[in-house]
């Protein structure tokens, strides 16, 4: 189970939106398969620091995540950017992963460590 939320400042028209959303959906799906992706523009004035010209990824999945899936993201993401580099020269994107246990994630009312007991019984 993966949860990503991925936002960016880039000034996108809506075709451009359309395509980096499947480009990266594309690279994410090779390593979560079907995961929840959300995909959010925010506007420059909402953000303080260094937010210019910036694509965050925030992943939310279970801490027995293999290193190599990881990676394996990471390097996906970077031939996204290295695309999308000749439209915005000074792109930097940022891949943040975030852990949850079993019991700290619920799914439709049920937590995640019950739906799999539940599932072991069968």
């Amino acid at each position: 189970m993966a949860t990503i939320l991925a936002t960016t400042t880039l000034e996108l028209t809506k075709a451009q939106k359309k395509e980096l959303f499947d480009d990266l959906s594309t690279a994410i799906i090779k390593t979560f398969g079907t995961p929840s992706i959300y995909f959010r523009e925010i506007d420059p004035q909402d953000c303080a620091g260094q937010f210019e010209q910036q694509l965050q990824l925030f992943i939310c999945v279970p801490p027995y995540m293999t290193a190599e899936r990881k990676r394996g993201l990471v390097k996906d993401v970077e031939e996204v950017k290295t695309k999308w580099i000749k439209v915005f020269t000074q792109l930097k994107v940022i891949v943040t992963y975030h852990y949850h246990e079993d019991d700290a994630c619920g799914v439709d009312g049920v937590l995640r460590s019950d739906a799999k007991a539940a599932a072991m019984k069968k």
